[in-house]
């Protein structure tokens, strides 16, 4: 029984007693809570006590009779959050309502003292310990509480903030530019972006304490005859594993050389693995504090460890986790080539055994250090970093690029009370966000508002000037809808509110909603650093929520430099025939487009080709265009980061062209070269280059000198450009 179906039990047999209405089984039931929970009698006498000086002082004597009461259903257990209801007492005629409040508190001091004398006192000090972890929960509460206040008023300063730089933005009253203006609005804009990175921080502050609240409320008390000893991390151990695994798919518990395939949720003892099929097989393990792995398909973990010192084994393959925070113990994921040790985290490890083997730890949220098992060296690895471990490799940590990001009930914040987190065994996680009802829409067209914004939010980190697609996993009939302040979204809608998710439209089980890659539902671009947020709506119920996972849209550039670490991009017509080279594109000088990732922004250039050569000459084509004072621009969405280009230009026929000018990220690569027929030039050196903004950016021509070309046509060619990521 969960902690508020408990809490909702123990009102309605209170609220039963009260009103004399109890039956022989609930009285019974009734007296065991009570020997469990001394502390109950007394906040009920209180409670009784309070309720009838409040009817004496407000001059009420007498009652009607108490309507028959109704059984609870798990609904309204679920949405119960005081301790108790206070009931109303049936009493005669005239009797004063303190001396009624005192009759029932006495009875009920009867009743508890009959109930606890009868069972055997087995810890005399079991009644101080109960009452120092009632004293300790109410701590956690109030912080719970205090932390939600602070996440509030937060999310509104940034609200005011984001407010405040829209009305900067607007264009002025008059087209003429004033100096002095000018410098004020952008004093004022760095006045505001450092006041938002104050309040982020104090908003990640906020929600890191509520969550160590709500994660210390929610810890299951354990006795103390039940603590033993926990084993050291990489000990043997004989007691159980402590953690369920939730199949989809092709999935295998192994023992040994014994293989049984599990087809539903099974517990995990000692010295038991996993193995999982290739395609789209994936394995859930989770833990009694809620702590999960999720298990990539193709993937063999050697042994699974429970207790304070937990254990994944990864001999191959890839597992992504969500670690709850480890107050006194650890969690550790192992492979041949190195041990990550967590406290509570976000993370994702690969294990490569091929080759000479390595293990990739990248970590997303929190700090793991990293130990490479052949030399025993460390690296702790933060927020946004990875590193590999590997023999006679450096071993170091590294910025990396956020291309998935998920999100799991455990990590939201719940604001109002249409959402809570229910168990649920089929959910990825373990439990689900469930909305059973909701408040009224206000009905515009396009987005969605309500009219009481009830929300779960979420914080995360993600790449600037990348796009991400956004997919929910949900169940039930119901749909939900999302905002993510500060985002830019596609497709653009105008208005306020929240952007509407398609229907689930399933009574069993879950489905994904939303789309990837340029099928996407809701494509976000987020601008600037710091913690992103993402609000969850329940636009109609009934609706579960199991995950959401934001994944980046990656452009043909993109998917190349991640295949082979360089691309090249050819400039030619659309007839020209492609080499063999996969990592080669070809750019036909037509506008920029999102999708394809690059393109021309602005004054287009014109191609030719010289169809007598051979296919695989990267000459046979180009782009002209620009002059002595004429520029063309190409945009290329790449991730941030460094990069080194080599440019190439020149014609075989017609006349000796020149002076050409490139430039890239604002550097020169090539810088007034002259080439003759069937000449090329080729910066000789790669030219390094920083793009801090998701766009590579070449400009051609402007050459800005007097030099006079044979055919006095001084237009820049390209013939190609590529683009090498710096290591």
């Amino acid at each position: 029984m969960s902690k508020d179906d408990r809490e909702a039990e123990k009102e309605a047999l209170v609220q039963g007693y009260v009103e004399g209405v109890l039956t022989p089984a609930e009285s019974a039931r009734l007296g065991e809570l009570l020997r469990e929970d001394p502390l109950l009698a007394r906040m009920i006498v209180e409670n009784l006590q309070m309720e009838g000086a409040i009817r004496e002082i407000a001059g009420v004597e007498t009652y009607p009779a108490a309507a028959p009461r109704v059984k609870l259903s798990d609904s309204q257990k679920i949405k119960s959050t005081r301790r108790f209801r206070t009931a109303r007492s049936v009493a005669p005629d005239g009797w004063n309502p303190l001396v009624v409040a005192a009759i029932a508190a006495v009875a009920l001091i009867g009743l508890l003292f009959l109930f606890t004398s009868s069972a055997p006192v087995t810890d005399p000090g079991a009644a101080a310990r109960r009452q120092k972890q009632e004293e300790r929960r109410r701590a956690w509460e109030r912080q719970m509480r205090d932390n939600q206040e602070r996440v509030r008023r937060a999310e509104e300063q940034l609200q005011q903030n984001q407010r405040r730089r829209e009305s900067l933005s607007l264009p002025a009253a008059t087209s003429a530019k004033d100096p002095v203006a000018e410098e004020k609005k952008q004093q004022d804009l760095r006045t505001l972006d450092a006041e938002r990175a104050k309040v982020e921080e104090e908003l990640k502050d906020a929600i890191r304490k509520f969550n160590q609240a709500k994660e210390e409320i929610e810890r299951p008390e354990v006795e103390e005859k039940a603590i033993v000893k926990p084993d050291e991390p990489g000990g043997a151990t004989t007691v159980a594993a402590s953690a369920t695994v939730l199949p989809d798919g092709e999935v295998y518990v192994v023992s040994g050389q014994e293989r049984t395939l599990v087809q539903t949720a099974r517990a995990l003892t000692a010295g038991e693995g996993l193995a999982t099929g290739n395609g789209a097989s994936q394995a859930r393990i989770v833990f009694p504090d809620r702590s999960l792995v999720v298990v990539g398909p193709g993937t063999s973990i050697g042994q699974i460890r429970g207790g304070a010192h937990k254990l994944v084994d990864v001999q191959a393959g890839s597992v992504r986790a969500q670690i709850m925070k480890q107050a006194s113990g650890s969690m550790s994921f192992s492979s041949a080539y190195g041990v990550a040790k967590v406290l509570g985290t976000s993370l994702r490890i690969v294990v490569d055994p091929t080759g000479s083997g390595s293990m990739r730890l990248e970590v997303t949220e929190g700090k793991v250090q990293l130990q490479r098992l052949a030399d025993k060296k460390t690296v702790d690895v933060p927020s946004g970093h990875y590193a590999v471990a590997v023999a006679g490799g450096e071993l170091v940590s590294r910025p990396m690029l956020i291309d998935d990001i998920v999100l799991y009930p455990m990590q939201g914040l719940v604001s109002g009370g249409e959402w809570q987190s229910v168990e649920d065994p089929i959910a990825t996680a373990g439990i689900a966000l469930e909305a059973t009802q909701t408040s009224p829409r206000i009905k515009s067209p396009g987005l969605v508002s309500k009219t009481r914004p009830d929300h779960v939010a979420f914080t995360f980190q993600a790449d600037p000037y990348r796009d991400y697609a956004v997919r929910i996993k949900g169940a039930n009939t119901g749909w939900v809808a999302v905002s993510i302040p500060g985002a830019s979204i596609r497709p653009a809608m105008s208005g306020t509110g929240a952007f509407p998710f398609p229907s689930f439209g399933v009574t069993s089980g879950y489905v994904w909603v939303g789309g990837e890659g340029a099928s996407a539902t809701l494509a976000v671009r987020f601008t600037g650093i710091g913690t992103r947020t993402l609000k969850l709506y329940a636009a109609e119920a009934p609706v579960r929520v199991d995950s959401i996972w934001l994944t980046a849209i990656k452009s043909a550039t993109e998917i190349q430099l991640d295949k082979a670490g360089e691309v090249t991009v050819l400039f030619g017509p659309e007839t020209r025939p492609m080499p063999g080279d996969p990592e080669v594109l070809l750019d036909s000088a037509k506008e920029f487009d999102a999708t394809r990732g690059y393109g021309w922004v602005g004054p287009l250039p014109w191609t030719d080709i010289d169809l007598t050569k051979p296919k695989s000459d990267l000459h046979m084509s180009f782009v002209a265009g620009g002059n002595k004072t004429v520029t063309h621009t190409w945009h290329c969405m790449v991730p941030n980061g460094k990069y080194f280009v080599t440019v190439s230009c020149g014609v075989y026929n017609a006349f000796a062209q020149g002076p050409h000018m490139v430039r890239i990220q604002d550097k020169p690569v090539v810088n007034l070269a002259q080439t003759k027929i069937g000449e090329f030039y080729e910066n000789p050196v790669p030219v390094p280059v920083e793009v801090k903004d998701g766009r590579l950016v070449m400009v051609i021509g402007g050459h800005q000198s007097n030099i006079k070309p044979p055919d006095k046509s001084d237009d820049t060619i390209v013939n190609y450009l590529k683009i090498r990521r710096a290591k």
